[in-house]
């Protein structure tokens, strides 16, 4: 994820719907994700979601790596993405909407204008991320 601080800013002044967090409840309790990450003017790359209790550790391999943690209550998105390791690959502290369709989760990131958001499916920890070279590869 490699947005910039003016979407950040941009994201801070807008207002969003109050997000649910039922489908990140019911994503993090079925347990582990893999998928990819689209990212208006990058190839797309994977991302593995792991359960860690209530919330997920997240895997962007050969990015970056940290958790998604689940909001404080009524806030208007479902999770916050806390990076950890390689930090300075990926942005801090990025909210998140989780919407979940039966065997489908896609997380969409609340950076105003940049367009990204991640499809998933469940998995096993330790599988290989699918391939992410297209939307079709994943859906």
């Amino acid at each position: 994820m490699r947005w910039t601080i003016a979407a950040i800013a941009a994201f801070a002044s807008s207002s969003f719907a109050h997000a649910s967090d039922e489908d990140f409840q019911t994503a993090a309790a079925a347990g582990a994700w893999s998928g990819c990450v689209f990212e208006d003017g990058y190839a797309p790359y994977p991302i593995v979601l792991t359960p860690r209790g209530k919330d997920f550790f997240v895997s962007y391999p050969g990015l970056c790596t940290g958790g998604h943690i689940g909001p404080e209550l009524d806030a208007p998105y479902d999770a916050i993405e806390i990076i950890i390791v390689n930090a300075d690959k990926c942005l801090q502290g990025l909210p998140m909407v989780y919407t979940l369709d039966r065997e489908t989760l896609r997380i969409d990131y609340l950076a105003a204008g940049t367009g990204t958001y991640a499809l998933l499916t469940p998995t096993s920890p330790g599988i290989t991320p699918a391939a992410c070279s297209t939307v079709e590869a994943i859906s």
